[in-house]
């Protein structure tokens, strides 16, 4: 590594790493590959030098977390070499984050080490904030980058909410709603109505009721008795391609969650022309795009200005950590 070259870190979902390369590949034509491993790739900057607040602006969507790689170091040098790149930003505010790219700590070691100099450590991100990334590589082994925060970061170490499905979630997209309400803080209400299209069986459905929400699922699959016995459930057991307005509540929606197993051209042209009846009522749609294929990566700008276009006043892309190969969309209103 020369002395004035650039490298960008990225973490990801594990299993996602080709997703990442080539929407890196697509829209980031400067970067090239410099490393791959499982859940962590990094790339040579070729252009000009961009500081973390531009980064962050551009993030990738299916980075976990990204940004400009610092340096690398051991256990011996930890606290030594962090405190080098913490006086870089010695005037700015900022956090620690310490992960691994596999969720768990490979030792203690460094973890009580920093948490012993680092009030902050692990703490969630606030937007305008420095992020001081500290990722155990193997036993012993780190590499230390910095990342800028804004609205459209996942605030939480390597975008780990720490959320665990629960025994009486009928399926994963539990983790999806769940994380989604932790990250971006969805002010949900109690008695709110809620559109949930591709409900069955029922993994996000649970969530919302028992949040005391009021939910509408649409899907021509069965729906777990819990969810279909709910007083505060009603399915409508069609497919979202055979459903009129006029089968939707006429009562205020606000909320709109969708994950379809559709290609994303279909499912976003039905659930927003059907969404067009609550246009002036809803706060926001959570929207999960299907990665088919890799083809759908360079359609990725024309999904956001679908919503851009429908009215939102801000759209946010973003990877879960419970996502598989997808990644969701939030439009605000």
């Amino acid at each position: 590594m020369g002395m004035n070259d650039q490298f960008i870190f990225c973490t990801t979902v594990i299993g996602n790493e080709s997703l990442l390369k080539e929407e890196i590949r697509l829209y980031f034509p400067d970067l090239t590959l410099s490393f791959s491993g499982k859940g962590l790739v990094t790339f040579k900057n070729k252009g000009e030098k961009i500081d973390e607040r531009i980064l962050a602006d551009k993030s990738p969507v299916f980075a976990l977390r990204s940004g400009i790689h610092i340096l690398k170091t051991d256990e011996d040098l930890l606290l030594d070499d962090l405190a080098k790149v913490t006086d870089l930003i010695a005037r700015e505010k900022f956090g620690v984050h310490y992960f691994n790219i596999k969720g768990e700590p490979f030792s203690l070691v460094g973890e009580e080490k920093l948490a012993s100099t680092y009030s902050q450590l692990n703490n969630r991100a606030r937007p305008y904030e420095y992020i001081v990334n500290v990722i155990e590589i193997s036993p012993g082994k780190f590499w230390i980058g910095l990342s800028f925060v804004t609205n459209a970061t996942n605030p939480y170490p390597n975008g780990n909410t720490e959320i665990v499905l629960p025994p009486n979630a009928p399926s994963r997209a539990y983790l999806k709603i769940a994380e989604a309400d932790k990250i971006f803080n969805l002010n949900l209400n109690f008695n709110d109505l809620v559109i949930e299209y591709g409900s069955a069986p029922g993994g996000a459905t649970t969530y919302l009721l028992d949040k005391g929400l009021k939910v509408v699922g649409v899907d021509p699959a069965l729906m777990d008795e819990s969810c279909a016995n709910n007083p505060n459930f009603k399915h409508l057991q069609i497919p979202v391609q055979d459903l009129s307005q006029e089968k939707l509540p006429d009562a205020p929606v606000q909320l709109v969650t969708v994950d379809l197993n559709l290609n994303p051209k279909q499912s976003l042209k039905e659930v927003l022309r059907l969404t067009k009846k609550h246009a002036h009522d809803i706060r926001g749609i959570l929207f999960t795009i299907k990665i088919v294929n890799e083809f759908h990566l360079q359609k990725m700008g024309e999904y956001k200005k679908l919503f851009i276009d429908f009215g939102a006043r801000e759209v946010i892309e973003m990877q879960l950590s419970s996502h598989k190969k997808e990644y969701l969309i939030y439009a605000k209103f």
